[in-house]
């Protein structure tokens, strides 16, 4: 993987990553999220993820603060660094899929074609 590839693997949102798991802030303060998850032994951790930095906190470590790759490994989603950036990966994929969701008049003119060719022949 090169470094530009992980600069935008990096720059996916922690929180649409959450969001992606059912989990969405319980609290908002500006660019400042909090979140109440389940991590490991602690059913009551809280999450604060600083939007302008895309950086993650537990229980309030400051200082202490990670990317969304290292989030998806600690939350149990992926197991490993290249089978998290690809879960992100493929999540920024899913998000193209839901916005394109509606094919244009071209794409279904040329499904009808295609139809129609696999008919003829």
């Amino acid at each position: 993987m090169t470094n530009k590839e992980k600069q935008t693997i990096k720059q996916v949102p922690i929180r649409d990553i959450l969001a992606e798991r059912g989990l969405f802030p319980v609290r908002e303060n500006g660019s400042i999220l909090l979140y109440q998850i389940p991590l490991g032994d602690d059913d009551e951790a809280v999450l604060r993820v600083n939007e302008e930095k895309n950086t993650w906190s537990i229980n309030g470590q400051y200082g202490t603060s990670s990317d969304n790759i290292e989030l998806v490994q600690r939350l149990g989603i992926a197991d490993g660094f290249l089978a998290a950036c690809a879960w992100i990966g493929g999540l920024q994929e899913r998000q193209a899929a839901k916005e394109n969701k509606y094919l244009t008049l071209v794409e279904i003119d040329n499904i009808v074609n295609n139809i129609k060719m696999k008919e003829i022949l």
